[in-house]
């Protein structure tokens, strides 16, 4: 497994973590830029990633960047939610779609790569249907927020 697939599941554990921590709902993203260091020391340790990784530096930089535009995430994966009518979409399968979101739209990395790689992670972390339903979702987002139709990638 390569340093950036590393790196996606330990993001992902760190804002699970933190959406489950004790918070402010109001405050909720400043507190995760207060929190993610810690939680992402901890689960490190964990993981068995010293500091100097680089494993641990990208996910730290990612997750900094990511949680400064979690707000406009947010907003265009909820409507994509309500766009294919899935209902329930659970928090584990939001942050993993949080993640790619991201990359897709700020780090630019390649869409089909950003997919990929979220219908990976939640194959291993999240239930049976998880990775069709990331998949619906994450393609729709990229159709309509890109521009990019099935057939151009």
């Amino acid at each position: 497994m390569g340093i950036r697939r590393k790196s996606r599941e330990l993001i992902v554990q760190v804002i699970y973590a933190l959406e489950y921590a004790e918070k402010d709902p109001y405050l909720s993203h400043i507190d995760y830029l207060n929190k993610y260091q810690e939680v992402l020391s901890d689960l490190s340790i964990e993981n068995r990633t010293e500091k100097d990784d680089n494993i641990y530096i990208l996910a730290e930089d990612t997750l900094k960047k990511l949680i400064e535009h979690l707000d406009e995430i947010d907003e265009i994966i909820k409507k994509h939610i309500k766009l294919n009518k899935f209902g329930k979409v659970g928090i584990l399968e939001i942050i993993i779609m949080r993640l790619s979101v991201y990359e897709m739209l700020y780090e630019k990395i390649p869409p089909a790569v950003c997919i990929s790689e979220s219908v990976d992670i939640a194959k291993r972390f999240c239930a049976e249907k998880s990775p069709s339903l990331v998949n619906a979702i994450l393609d729709k987002i990229k159709e309509i927020e890109l521009g990019i139709k099935k057939t151009e990638f």
